[in-house]
């Protein structure tokens, strides 16, 4: 599980910059659509700024390439008539949080961006004439290597054929036999529970090819290998409040059958070596408590949960 801690940290990272008119980015050389409800395509120009940029969608798009493709930094160059550093950290985290829009793409989305943690940028400028030509440096905090996640990827390609599920296999067949091949093959890891800088728990990479994770990893991989296979499926956090009053930040995540969402928690049921959180309801869960924007009318009226377990 995430600490709280480390749950903050990624929050107060998103503090850096990218952007704009003409925008030119440059990246470090490197290198099964699903139906979800993904976010309108089109990002809204903000006119309440200094800045406003008419190619928002295209750079969005190269963000969210350079990020996918585990880049380590990517550079935007723009130039202004204007001194606009004031109103640039609030256009860039909203480039960046478009970046994690769901585009119908399994390894987008949700799978993205919680193998993310923020990113830190720094900045030059200089001046032509009466110009300002910035170049702004963002260097990410992804929670794998390039060559991690290329690894990452072949492995989910053989899970998803180790699974052999029939043509016919309905949503609840997808569903346990993810849950039950990451209970299986993944153990959870108590040596990096705690260590806020061992990122590799949380990630595919860490549940299918190390063969360890803690929750969020369990989560994304979950998440990813659903997808893959058509179930509609999204990371929840939130935070798991103990017996003894103690808590601490928590993922898990709500997946669809025939439009009904139900929560899953591999985690805990690796642990437990039951199938208590299987396919139940929020009632079924009182310690949990969702993050806000997990909680809100907008986001719960999209993913209906059952008033019942499933099977009923």
């Amino acid at each position: 599980m995430e600490t709280a801690a480390a749950a903050e940290e990624k929050v107060n990272r998103l503090r850096g910059g990218i952007l704009l008119m003409l925008a030119l980015l440059t990246a470090a050389a490197g290198g099964a659509a699903e139906r979800f409800a993904p976010h309108p395509v089109r990002y809204e120009m903000r006119r309440d700024l200094s800045i406003y940029f008419t190619n928002a969608d295209e750079i969005v798009r190269t963000i969210r390439t350079a990020l996918k493709r585990r880049d380590p930094y990517f550079d935007i160059e723009y130039r202004s008539h204007r001194n606009n550093m004031d109103d640039l950290a609030v256009i860039v985290r909203e480039l960046m949080a478009r970046a994690f829009d769901e585009t119908g793409d399994p390894a987008e989305g949700d799978c993205l961006y919680h193998q993310y943690g923020g990113y830190d940028m720094t900045y030059t400028y200089t001046m032509d004439g009466g110009t300002y030509c910035y170049t702004l440096h963002i260097v990410p905090v992804l929670y794998t290597t390039r060559e991690q996640e290329a690894a990452a990827e072949e492995k989910v390609k053989q899970v998803l054929a180790d699974l052999d599920l029939p043509q016919s296999a309905g949503a609840y067949e997808k569903i346990a036999a993810v849950h039950d091949y990451l209970a299986a093959h993944t153990a959870y890891d108590t040596v990096h529970r705690k260590n806020e800088h061992y990122h590799i728990k949380s990630t595919v990479y860490g549940a299918l090819v190390y063969g360890r994770a803690a929750c969020q990893g369990y989560a994304v991989t979950a998440c990813r290998l659903l997808r893959e296979l058509g179930v509609p499926c999204c990371v929840i956090t939130g935070t798991l409040t103990y017996p003894d009053g103690s808590a601490e930040a928590h993922a898990w995540n709500l997946t669809a059958i025939d439009g009904q969402w139900y929560n899953l928690d591999v985690t805990m049921d690796v642990q437990d070596g039951t199938r208590t959180h299987f396919l139940c309801t929020d009632a079924d869960l009182p310690a949990y408590t969702r993050d806000a924007q997990y909680a809100d009318a907008e986001f719960c009226a999209q993913h209906p949960v059952a008033a019942a377990r499933y099977p009923a």
